[in-house]
């Protein structure tokens, strides 16, 4: 072995020479002095690589890719999951916002407040039948003249003291949710809480709610209903 074979192998490896190697370093001053220099350069890394890591460091990277993994996930999801997302965290928390502000027993209010509680109804996509939603509306007490319209999810359901017939429509701008209370009377009023817009009216004796992340679809789904009760 020569120096310069030498010289490579201790930038590789300066702790572990072959048999070729240690002869050349015990009859080559300079490349015994050039091992020393390797060595003292290999202990300041391993000092350098041999900082205390946290016992919960592992976790801590974890959290973070997840957490960025959801960042860059939720900037593609719908505007209904985030609707859906406001409403589960302002059903729990007194804010100063027009929900708060609202008189207690607000139909509104308590229509927002019973779809955070249902964020799921908003993504689905089953048919519902034509029967289902007429004798959905029949154990209300209402006659349903004729469907106002397709329907994904269907369910009665207590909106406070009262019942409510729970419906979603798929529409072109998106899910539409409508909450149909027989009985209730209410002044015509266009609500808007957070990314959620909404319209309540009375229909043929009931009070109709409709909330969605657009109005665009709500008078076509108040004509339906006017012309189906």
């Amino acid at each position: 072995m020569n120096c310069l074979e030498f010289r490579r192998a201790i930038a590789v490896q300066p702790k572990q020479l072959d048999a070729s190697a240690r002869a050349h370093r015990d009859e080559c001053p300079r490349c015994a002095q050039a091992q020393i220099g390797a060595l003292r350069f290999e202990a300041v890394l391993d000092r350098g690589l041999a900082i205390p890591v946290p016992a919960e460091w592992a976790d801590r990277i974890l959290l973070g890719q997840t957490t960025m993994a959801r960042q860059q996930s939720s900037g593609r999801r719908t505007v209904i999951w985030r609707i859906a997302a406001g409403l589960a965290l302002t059903t729990g928390i007194a804010s100063v916002s027009w929900l708060a502000l609202a008189p207690q027993q607000s139909l509104a209010a308590i229509s927002i407040q019973h779809l955070g509680h249902e964020p799921m109804s908003l993504s689905a996509q089953e048919v519902v039948s034509g029967v289902a939603l007429r004798e959905s509306f029949e154990r209300l007490g209402v006659k349903l003249l004729h469907s106002p319209g397709t329907f994904s999810y269907l369910r009665i359901c207590p909106l406070g003291s009262r019942r409510s017939l729970h419906m979603v429509m798929q529409q072109r701008s998106g899910a539409v949710t409508v909450m149909y209370v027989p009985g209730e009377r209410v002044a015509r009023n266009d609500f808007a809480e957070q990314d959620l817009l909404g319209r309540e009216i009375t229909v043929s004796g009931g009070a109709l709610v409709m909330m969605a992340a657009s109005r665009a679809d709500f008078d076509a789904i108040e004509a339906g209903f006017r012309a189906a009760l």
